[in-house]
C-alpha cells in the first residue's frame, strides 16, 4: 500500500521554474574619505538625513573588503513580481553617506570572522535604540546584515 502511494506521488510532481533578477550594489570609490569616526554616527547621518523617496522593503547593510580596508554599506531593496514565476529586486534607495570606511583601529588584529561579530553587536544595538526605531529604517520589513544573514530589524 505504501509503495503505491509513493508511486502516485511521483507521477504528480511538476517541476517549476523561477527566476530572480537582483540589481547589485555599486562598490564604494576609491577615493572614500569617511567623515564619521564611528558606526554609531554613521548610522545616526543615515537616519537623520536623506530620506527614501518611496517605501523600501528591506534595508541592506553590507560590507566590502578591498585590500587591507573594510568599509560599510547600506542600500534600500524592493522586490516586485514581474511574472507568474519570475521577480526582480530593485536598489530604490542608496544614499550619498551610504559608506563608512572603518577606521583600521577598529578592525586591526582581528579575523574576518570577529570582525563581523563585532559588527553584528554594533549594528544590533543600534536597531534596539530609539534613534532607529523613530527614523525611517524602522518603517521597512527588515533590516539585514547581508555578509552573515542576520536580521537586525523585523517590522511585526
Amino acid at each position: 500500500m505504501m509503495a503505491a502511494a509513493q508511486e502516485r506521488t511521483a507521477t504528480n510532481k511538476q517541476t517549476l521554474k523561477f527566476s530572480s533578477e537582483e540589481e547589485a550594489p555599486e562598490p564604494p570609490p576609491p577615493s572614500l574619505k569617511s567623515t564619521f569616526t564611528t558606526v554609531n554616527q554613521w548610522l545616526s547621518a543615515i537616519c537623520d538625513g536623506e530620506k527614501p523617496g518611496k517605501a523600501i522593503a528591506q534595508y541592506n547593510i553590507g560590507l566590502w573588503k578591498s585590500g587591507h580596508e573594510y568599509t560599510l554599506a547600506i542600500t534600500g531593496e524592493n522586490k516586485e513580481q514581474v511574472g507568474a514565476n519570475a521577480s526582480r529586486v530593485t536598489i530604490d534607495y542608496a544614499p550619498s553617506n551610504g559608506y563608512y570606511k572603518l577606521p583600521v583601529h577598529y578592525y586591526k588584529g582581528l579575523t574576518h570572522a570577529r570582525l563581523l561579530q563585532k559588527l553584528s553587536a554594533a549594528l544590533q544595538a543600534f536597531a534596539g535604540s530609539s534613534q532607529f526605531r523613530q527614523s525611517f529604517l524602522s518603517k521597512a520589513e527588515r533590516v539585514v546584515f547581508s555578509p552573515t544573514g542576520m536580521v537586525l530589524w523585523t517590522r511585526q
